[in-house]
């Protein structure tokens, strides 16, 4: 009796999708969860979220254990392109590389600009935390307490108090009411202080370092 062996396919015959055995990289990832390209605005968008309001700093091989699809090389590139562009567009914040990872902090001289208009000679002294505080509220108001609270990593509550008592800043209101949503903003006596115009005559400077 012959031996029973299948014949192979013909040349013309298509294998069914069936018939393939699975492939890791087939499968779709946990939770449906977006796939992230190795650069690219999504992926530098994605990088720019996380620090701002990341209550720590960003460790590029920690952060590609969520998404194996990247690098952690293209992370560091995506965070060097965002402190490329901000330093192009002179923003009051800067990246600064940490033994922990990258993280998004206001640039010393926004600070020492601030300090400086708040000596015992202005007619204004305020705490150290408070300057953080009105710092970030200045150039990224409108801002709630808890956005403030992560850009510093610290809780902003009792800094923002002062800063409301001493008319350096103003709370709104949001359209939900609810509590803590509330969105702070500097006052016209911040504006009359400082000795500015308007908030387009905030401070800026070309001077910023590399990451």
């Amino acid at each position: 009796m012959a031996d029973d062996v299948t014949p192979p396919p013909a040349e013309n015959d298509t294998p069914s999708p069936l018939d393939k055995a699975p492939s890791d990289k087939a499968r779709p990832p946990d939770g449906d969860r977006q796939i992230l390209p190795k650069r690219g605005r999504l992926l530098d968008q994605v990088i720019e979220a996380i620090l701002f309001v990341g209550d720590h700093a960003l460790d590029p091989d920690e952060f590609v254990t969520h998404y194996p699809e990247i690098d952690a090389s293209d992370v560091r590139k995506a965070a060097r392109r965002l402190g490329a562009r901000y330093r192009r567009e002179h923003r009051p914040y800067h990246i600064s590389l940490t033994d922990k990872g990258f993280q998004l902090g206001l640039l010393p001289e926004r600070r020492r600009q601030i300090l400086e208009q708040t000596r015992p000679d202005k007619g204004i002294k305020l705490s150290r935390e408070a300057i953080e505080v009105l710092s970030v509220v200045a150039y990224k108001q409108p801002v709630t307490r808890e956005e403030v609270s992560r850009f510093l990593g610290v809780e902003s509550g009792s800094a923002l108090r002062q800063l409301v008592k001493r008319r350096l800043l103003e709370i709104n209101p949001s359209e939900s009411g609810k509590k803590g949503t509330e969105r702070y903003t500097t006052s016209s006596r911040f504006l009359e202080l400082f000795g500015l115009k308007d908030l387009d005559d905030l401070p800026v400077t070309e001077d910023l370092a590399n990451i």
